[in-house]
């Protein structure tokens, strides 16, 4: 696969999941103003379960397709292993519709909600359908599908995003919102199943297989579960130790933007199968290379649109959720500093390798260590303390990521598997480029529209610079597809 090929996928890939990312960020700011803040906060909570149940539900399955399927050495091959992974996660889809009643009541206590109590089998429905539905975007990356990967990730948010505007008009009540939930994963299964061709055959259920799958997948479940647990530790915290109007507010603040997670994620998506074929192969500098070469990409954009984010947290905030909120920008401001480690995906790295228990391992640590600090602070600051317990737990756990993704890469030094000069200079230099910028904000300019203006421009110098210093491919990738744009739409000169 040609560097260029890897960019496309990357680039079709991140774009369809921007466009999803965004529908659920309008679907935020639509909801963040036209609902009050308890029944804001109860949405929210209904969300939070959802998205809580699914993560730990997976068990490693969808990492699973992105190992197996590139070493399958013929089609029939890989419809075997799709089998196999289709057969075990409807053997989970069956046990937690058994469990309905016990999650119920266990997440309606939790919260004081009995709305969710009440929907329980709606709730449960439509985590069955997401376990599935998470199977089809590594599908489509492994079998270079991009019109899939368009397709799916766009069409059901754009239909959703419409609804929930009809539902906004017509002033509909809190439980049509739950109802309305079940529309996307239908829409998201049926895009899928469509477009993914053959992948399941009674004929080769192989239990032996399912027993292999099991085996790479359940470490990497577990992982997903306390890194879930780590993740939502505090939303939970939260929810339940504080008011549901200082829950709406905290998780408001605690929402990371969707295209933040979406470009390392696109990029890392793509590039895990390659490094899966590498590691088989035990060709390691190319590992090597290809991971540090990965990781500077990122650099100028990530830390960048960090930057911005935390020192135009106000606008921002007030933009997403209106001046009601203006109690998240603390909040906010912690909780985007997390954007400057989303220049690797160490969870990639883990899973190519095979090292899936020593992934587990990190999760289990950095998420006792969270829970502490989540239960310590909380008492003492708040929701603050719960931000800044969830930003600490993270940095601790990449600081240990780095030292093991030198080992694993069979690097000799540590710079070998993070550019750990790059990495800093880019902060320090973006910080005073977007710094300067927010002096002169908060000196010269009320409105608001400016202010982003501002915002967008701070932007820019800091990532052009960075892009000068540290690495300009995602620049130049930018620069290209406006020429090619600029090309469409301009008419072609005939000769004379």
């Amino acid at each position: 696969m040609t560097a260029l090929s890897l960019r496309k996928d990357s680039i079709v890939l991140f774009v369809a999941r921007l466009i999803s990312g965004l529908s659920g960020l309008l679907a935020v700011a639509l909801l963040s103003r036209f609902l009050d803040v308890k029944d804001y906060g109860l949405y929210r909570q209904w969300i939070v379960v959802t998205t809580f149940l699914t993560s730990i539900l997976t068990l490693g399955f969808p990492a699973a397709i992105t190992y197996f399927l590139p070493r399958a050495k013929t089609k029939d091959e890989e419809i075997s292993w799709m089998t196999n992974i289709a057969a075990s996660i409807s053997t989970v889809g069956i046990v937690l519709l058994l469990a309905t009643p016990l999650i119920g009541f266990s997440v309606s206590r939790l919260f004081d909600n009995d709305t969710l109590f009440r929907y329980e089998y709606l709730l449960t429905l439509s985590v069955a359908l997401s376990l599935y539905i998470h199977i089809f975007p590594n599908l489509f990356v492994v079998r270079k599908n991009r019109k899939a990967i368009a397709l799916f990730s766009i069409v059901p948010n754009i239909a959703w995003l419409i609804l929930l505007s009809i539902l906004v008009l017509i002033k509909a009540s809190l439980e049509i919102y739950v109802f309305a939930l079940l529309i996307r994963p239908l829409l998201d299964l049926i895009i899928g199943l469509l477009n993914s061709g053959k992948i399941f055959s009674f004929s080769k259920i192989s239990w032996k297989q399912v027993s292999t799958i099991m085996k790479f997948s359940l470490p990497m479940g577990l992982s997903a579960i306390v890194g879930s647990i780590m993740l939502y530790t505090d939303k939970f915290v939260v929810g339940s130790m504080l008011t549901t109007e200082e829950f709406a507010v905290f998780v408001n603040g605690a929402y990371e933007i969707p295209f933040i997670g979406l470009i390392t994620a696109s990029l890392f998506t793509v590039i895990t199968p390659r490094l899966s074929k590498a590691f088989s192969e035990e060709r390691f500098e190319d590992i090597r290379t290809n991971w540090i070469r990965a990781g500077k990409t990122l650099i100028p954009i990530m830390i960048s649109i960090t930057s911005v984010m935390v020192f135009f947290a106000k606008p921002i905030v007030i933009t997403l959720y209106s001046d009601k909120y203006l109690a998240a920008v603390p909040v906010f401001m912690i909780y985007q500093s997390m954007g400057v480690i989303r220049i690797f995906s160490y969870s990639s790295l883990f899973v190519a390798a095979g090292k899936t228990r020593l992934y587990l391992f990190n999760t289990i640590l950095s998420a006792s260590v969270n829970l502490i600090l989540d239960i310590l602070l909380v008492k003492i600051m708040g929701y603050i303390g719960a931000s800044l317990a969830t930003v600490i737990s993270t940095f601790i756990l990449m600081m240990l990521q780095i030292i093991q993704a030198k080992n694993i890469t069979k690097s000799r030094r540590l710079s070998d598997a993070f550019p750990l000069s790059s990495f800093f200079s880019g902060i320090v230099l973006s910080s005073l480029v977007v710094g300067s910028f927010s002096i002169l904000l908060h000196l010269s300019f009320d409105n608001l529209f400016i202010q982003l203006f501002v915002g967008f421009i701070a932007f820019a110098v800091s990532f052009y610079l960075l892009s000068r210093i540290v690495s300009d491919e995602v620049m130049n990738t930018i620069i290209g597809l406006m020429k090619n744009f600029i090309q469409v739409l301009l008419p072609k000169r005939r000769p004379k």
